[in-house]
């Protein structure tokens, strides 16, 4: 699971680069996204990272979390105070990944059932957290 922001209009260099830098240990592995920034949401940086995960042989998930504005989800002490949308929507996405791939892909059985968060560290990679 990646949680990236938009970043003028687009994916953010250290995501790119964490992608680029451990595409071996992510291959066949779901990946699901938690985006965040105004009005869009954060959509447009999932766009983006879409075509490159799905290039880099990564299974994205159909369910995402995208949290709009999310400065008005941030109380005065600085902690993320989810509303009930981005918890409703933080369970599918979890439910999803959980379940190891979407229903339709036909390769679902060949690939082991494993999230994307902790494959690095899973596999004696560099460590992913």
């Amino acid at each position: 699971m990646f949680v990236v922001p938009e970043y003028n209009h687009g994916y953010n260099a250290a995501t790119k680069n964490a992608l680029d830098y451990l595409h071996r240990e992510w291959r066949d592995k779901p990946v699901g996204f938690v985006s965040y920034g105004g009005i869009a949401a954060g959509t447009r940086a999932v766009e983006g990272l879409i075509q490159v995960v799905t290039t880099l042989g990564m299974v994205p998930v159909s369910k995402a979390v995208n949290i709009p504005l999310i400065q008005r989800l941030v109380d005065a002490d600085n902690v993320f105070k989810p509303n009930d949308r981005t918890e409703e929507s933080a369970v599918a996405l979890l439910d999803e990944l959980s379940g190891g791939r979407p229903a339709s892909d036909p390769r679902a059985a060949a690939r082991p059932r494993t999230s994307a968060v902790a494959v690095g560290v899973e596999q004696g990679g560099r460590g992913c957290r």
